[in-house]
């Protein structure tokens, strides 16, 4: 599947027509069109917005792979990572102590 077919998926996906879509995101149904249809390659902006208003999942959009849209806690993670300027190998390390209870406790240990 190419990346037209992908916006056009997303689309799908929340139920929309090109013009409820185009209100929704804010721009003009016939620029969606034209990337829906491959006659123009979508902008980075474009892209952005879909991200920003609808949680969709730039690695899928690019690539097809992983999930169509972002989960809450990714998004949430992501918020932290911006909030407190954390960096990568801080926010793996966040994630870790999250969803591993394992963890968790060995870190409780170590601090007691």
């Amino acid at each position: 599947m190419n990346i037209n077919n992908r916006l056009r998926k997303i689309r799908k996906e929340k139920k929309l027509t090109i013009q409820e879509f185009s209100t929704l995101i804010d721009v003009p149904e016939n620029t969606i069109s034209n990337y829906e249809r491959a006659v123009r390659k979508p902008s980075v902006e474009y892209i952005q917005i879909l991200i920003d208003k609808l949680d969709a999942n730039p690695r899928w959009i690019l690539t097809g792979q992983g999930e169509m849209f972002l989960s809450q806690e990714a998004i949430s993670l992501s918020n932290l990572k911006e909030k407190y300027n954390l960096t990568n190998e801080e926010l793996k390390l966040l994630n870790e102590l999250l969803t591993s209870p394992e963890k968790r406790k060995a870190l409780l240990n170590l601090l007691k």
